[in-house]
This record gives structure tokens, C-alpha cells and sequence, in this order.
């Protein structure tokens, strides 16, 4: 009982593990070494189905009835397979073939970069049209790569930047973008940015007063841009709007004039 208990807890540190060097939820990264035990055993065995317990490190080839010309069959463990329709063999992990424990931990990494893949894509995705803050990385002449976190990687073309932020766009400056849209690519998820969109102001201004409506009016990008809004808003949150934005011009509307 202590020693399966043992097993069990290392299951657990593995998946604990693996899961401080992806951001996949801890489950996902669960799911994914039970996806890649029973793929492992599926192909060795050369079976359709397999069932896999994590908790009792215990894995069930489901094995089809055998051919006329065939009675019984040894498996690879040494002991007897019972046949009858479809049945089945339960073997504890510390058992399985190096050949399948080899095959799991390629297949494991596979699915866990193939599952954050996935998984970043739909977070991100639901990011689009909103601001997110960034540190630029590397600035070549139709681009600038922006650090985000969540090993995805933002990218600004030339037409996003603002003219007057250039001499700004320097590694390890922090700004805030917005989100125009994200692509699952071969290299992984690419986020696009921009610093010159009209939108760009509105949500900054979303940001600090989440109940209100505003909708932008029109931007002439590192000069003046026009907002409209629901809200009063205090001076200090627009000098702090002009500030994200290297000092350009915010025209507020009334709100009697606000267009829903």
C-alpha cells in the first residue's frame, strides 16, 4: 500500500513538474500524459482502445477476439490474455515495455506543445480589440517583436507604428498595444499589435472606467484624437491617457452629445 502510494505521489510531482514550464492548467497537463500513455500502448500493442488510470498507475489494452486460427496468446508480460469477444488486460505502469515508456515521453512532449498551442490561441483570441501591455524586443525596418508573456509572440508591422514614437521603439521599452488580432501559425501564436490604431485610445479609456460607453471618434496618430463618452471623466484619468500615449491630444465630448 505505501509503495503504490509512492508511485502515485510521483505521478503527481511529474504532472506538478511539467506544469511550472508550460501555462497549461495542471489538468491539461494531466490530460496529456494520459493521451500520450494511451497512444504509447496502443500503437505496441496495435489496438484501437486503451484505458488509462492515472490515480492507480494501471493500464487496460482492450484487445480484439482472436482469428479462427487463433486459441490463446502470451503477452508480452509473460501471462495469459484472455480472449472472448472484446477483453481486456490491466498492467500496472511500473510494468510496461522501455519501449513504450520511450514512445510515451516523445508523445508526451508532442501533445503538451501541440495542447498550449490550443490553449494560448483561445485565451489570446479572446483578447482581440482590447489593450494588453508589452515590452519591445527587437525593432528591424517592418517590424518591431513585442515580449507578452505567455510564450506567444507579438509582432508590429511598420503600418501600426506611430511616426512620432519611433525614436521610443527601443528593446526593453514598455507600451501598451492594441490587440487587432491573433493567428495560430507553425512557429506557435502570433499575437498582432498596434500602436496606431484609432480603437487604441477608447480601450485605453475602457480600462480605467469599465461602466462607461466610449467609442472613438477619429485619431490623427501622435497628435489628436476624439472620443466619445457616456461619463464625466476627471482630468487626471485623461492626463494619464495623454501620458500612455506619449503626449498626444484627447477631445472628449460632452455626454449629452454621446451617439449610443
Amino acid at each position: 500500500m505505501i509503495e503504490e502510494k509512492e508511485k502515485q505521489k510521483e505521478i503527481h510531482e511529474l504532472i506538478a513538474a511539467i506544469g511550472l514550464k508550460t501555462r497549461l492548467p495542471r489538468d491539461r497537463v494531466a490530460f496529456a500524459l494520459e493521451l500520450a500513455i494511451e497512444q504509447a500502448v496502443c500503437e505496441y500493442f496495435k489496438v484501437r482502445e486503451c484505458l488509462v488510470d492515472i490515480e492507480d498507475k494501471s493500464v487496460t489494452p482492450v484487445i480484439p477476439a482472436p482469428s479462427a486460427m487463433e486459441t490463446a496468446k502470451t503477452d508480452l508480460f509473460g501471462s495469459s490474455v484472455v480472449y472472448g469477444g472484446l477483453s481486456a488486460a490491466e498492467v500496472t505502469f511500473e510494468k510496461l515495455d522501455k519501449h513504450i515508456i520511450k514512445r510515451c515521453r516523445q508523445l508526451f512532449g508532442r501533445n503538451l506543445e501541440q495542447m498550449e498551442t490550443v490553449y494560448l490561441y483561445e485565451k489570446w483570441k479572446r483578447k482581440a480589440h482590447q489593450a494588453v501591455e508589452g515590452v519591445i524586443h527587437t525593432v528591424d525596418p517592418v517590424k518591431a517583436k513585442i515580449r507578452l508573456g505567455d510564450n506567444v509572440q507579438g509582432v508590429m508591422l511598420k503600418p501600426e507604428w506611430v511616426p512620432k514614437e519611433l525614436s521610443l521603439y527601443q528593446k526593453g521599452a514598455p507600451f501598451w498595444f492594441y490587440v487587432s488580432k491573433t493567428m495560430k501559425e507553425k512557429s506557435g501564436v502570433t499575437v498582432y499589435l498596434s500602436r496606431g490604431s484609432k480603437n487604441l485610445p477608447a480601450v485605453l479609456l475602457k480600462e480605467k472606467l469599465p461602466w462607461a460607453k466610449i467609442r472613438a471618434v477619429k485619431r490623427t496618430r501622435g497628435k489628436k484624437n476624439w472620443l466619445e463618452s457616456s461619463a464625466l471623466i476627471d482630468p487626471e484619468i485623461i492626463r494619464e491617457l495623454q501620458r500612455e500615449l506619449k503626449g498626444e491630444v484627447i477631445e472628449i465630448r460632452k455626454p449629452d452629445l454621446f451617439l449610443a
